[in-house]
């Protein structure tokens, strides 16, 4: 099993430095305006020479916007950062300290005005000119996280984790995510072996850090795809909705970090099928609910056995993890961030699920034709939309108006050799005696008339396009009017 993951490899840095003889950092005094050195995890606290003041060097790295390195609408709800870098031989060693104590996490930096510049971020001044909105900079969300390392295995690759009971929904309810989207993510030493209380003046410890990946996990359910995407109104079918983190394993939200605090909305137990044509909502729960309405076959597999009778049109999908701790819902809009079988995220485009019966009874929803038909005066042009039934789509209405229409024969030209749709008749109502008004004010001759093809109620740009044709004639207008158009090739070619 696995969660939904975003992963960086590319980082900006800067490092802090901090000088206070109190050594808890609280106040602007207490942070020096010094610009880093790129990749410098710095020295950690020792004594000056003859005024006790500690002082320390903070790194922060973020990933770079280019690769994303952004919050997103979905998936939004992190639930834990897992970070790798390499810790490297101390350059700077004065005790000497056998062991050093790394602590890492989120740096909340509260009320910030912006981010932190990428090469002119100093301990004083987020941008190398304005103050930081308050102090300290150096609080991290809830707990860090401690890892020991000898400085005999120096250099050494290291893991941190900024876990669920820090990052996750439940008590802290992603207090954090707000700022790791800012400020990325820090380290530093914060202990050693000898203990600092032995220390004496320039005794202390400096490594250089480099970090290596960020990989940024999510709570958030995600859906790749469904077994079908349309059905009857009558509903009564099967639909399969295939992804990951449909049901999460407690000890994977927990893994790198402290034991689970609760309310963390580990599996989908609520179903939205959303109209996107005014034609109402639908929900499909999970027990304790209405009553197991869905099955979750597995983390990768969501189950809806049968599907309730539901109203013609469009739909999206969205699932919801239910916070039952506290009241933070975790949702997420099937098919706008897909991911690989690892679990590694990419940006994908919305599903859309479609409600409708088809015409003949065979079970199976008939392809329309839809006409885009431009009218053009010497000041105005504007279009109608036809078709053969009245059809809506999320952006366009298509007014059921094609009464007739003929077949469409395409074959190669004998001159051109271009293919060629034969002349096409249509005859269209005009019943409210909407084209007798066209004609009274709009030409109509020799007009560009576009077909396309789709089906009932998918969106407009989703249909496909199948030949553009001219008016070549029409009949005088009555109940119904009859056209004539030609290819394009054909009439000009």
């Amino acid at each position: 099993m696995t969660m939904p993951y975003r992963l960086f490899y590319r980082f900006h840095s800067v490092v802090l430095q901090g000088q206070d003889i109190n050594n808890d950092y609280t106040t602007a005094v207490d942070w020096l305006n010094v610009y880093s050195q790129i990749g410098q995890m710095g020295y950690i606290k020792w004594y000056s020479l003859g005024n006790n003041m500690w002082n320390r060097w903070t790194t922060l790295f973020r990933g770079f916007i280019e690769d994303d390195f952004a919050a997103s609408e979905n998936p939004d709800q992190i639930c834990r950062i897992d970070i790798t870098g390499c810790v490297g031989v101390p350059n700077y060693n004065q005790k000497p300290i056998t062991d050093i104590v790394i602590s890492d996490g989120v740096p909340v930096i509260p009320a910030a005005p912006d981010a932190w510049a990428n090469d002119s971020a100093t301990g004083k001044y987020y941008d190398g000119v304005n103050e930081y909105a308050s102090y300290p900079l150096n609080i991290w969300i809830a707990t860090t996280e401690i890892i020991n390392v000898a400085v005999a295995d120096l250099p050494k690759e290291i893991e941190g984790h900024c876990p669920a009971w820090n990052m996750g929904v439940g008590l802290n309810a992603n207090a954090a995510q707000d700022h790791f989207w800012r400020n990325g993510y820090g380290i530093f030493i914060s202990d050693s072996t000898p203990a600092q209380a032995t220390w004496g003046g320039d005794d202390g410890v400096r490594c250089d850090f480099v970090p290596y990946s960020m990989k940024v996990v999510f709570f958030n359910a995600l859906t790749n795809s469904l077994n079908r995407y349309s059905m009857p109104t009558a509903g009564l079918v099967t639909v399969l909705l295939n992804g990951l983190g449909f049901q999460n394993d407690e000890d994977e939200i927990e893994y790198g970090g402290s034991v689970k605090p609760g309310g963390w909305g580990d599996s989908v137990n609520e179903i939205y099928f959303e109209g996107l044509q005014g034609q109402g909502n639908y929900t499909i729960y999970l027990a304790p609910y209405a009553g197991n309405e869905f099955i979750i076959n597995s983390n990768n597999q969501i189950e809806i056995t049968t599907m309730p009778a539901m109203a013609a049109g469009t739909y999206q999908i969205k699932t919801r993890k239910g916070n039952h701790g506290t009241a933070k819902n975790i949702d997420s809009y099937a098919g706008d961030w897909r991911c690989d079988t690892d679990g590694r995220i990419y940006p994908g485009t919305r599903i859309i699920f479609t409600v409708a019966d088809d015409g003949d009874g065979d079970g199976e929803e008939d392809p329309v034709i839809y006409i885009k038909w431009p009218w053009k005066s010497r000041t105005t042009t504007i279009f109608k939309y036809w078709a053969p039934i009245d059809t809506r789509t999320p952006d366009i209405f298509f007014e059921g108006k094609i009464l007739d229409l003929g077949s469409f024969e395409r074959s190669p030209s004998d001159i051109s050799g271009l293919a060629q749709v034969s002349d096409l008749t249509i005859e269209i109502a005009n019943h409210d005696q909407e084209i007798s008004m066209l004609l009274a004010e709009y030409e109509c001759l020799n007009q560009a008339v576009s077909f396309w093809w789709g089906f009932r109620n998918d969106p407009y740009n989703w249909k496909s396009y199948l030949c553009s044709m001219v008016v070549t004639d029409y009949e005088k207008p009555d109940s119904t009017w009859r056209v004539t158009l030609r290819d394009v090739n054909a009439r000009y070619f």
